[in-house]
């Protein structure tokens, strides 16, 4: 198990848009590096942010509807977020 601050790579799961943008203004407003993807992203910019979230450029990518979780082998960390 890798302690959090030997964590590289974060995948997180959200259940909406909405809670695509929470989530993403929570990890920002911490300080932390997080982006977004979800079914309105552009095939293109979409391919750009997986290329650079995969070179470790930053390390949360919150996404809705577009990732599964196969082939996520390569992450440090996988959350499926549910809000209540």
């Amino acid at each position: 198990m890798h302690s959090r601050a030997d964590r590289r790579s974060t995948l997180i799961f959200a259940a909406s848009f909405a809670h695509v943008l929470s989530l993403f203004n929570t990890f920002r407003n911490r300080g932390i590096d997080a982006r977004i993807v979800h079914s309105g992203t552009p095939s293109a910019q979409r391919e750009a942010l997986y290329r650079a979230f995969r070179a470790g450029h930053f390390p949360v990518l919150v996404n809705c509807g577009i990732l599964t979780e196969g082939g996520a082998s390569r992450l440090s960390s996988l959350s499926p977020l549910r809000p209540r």
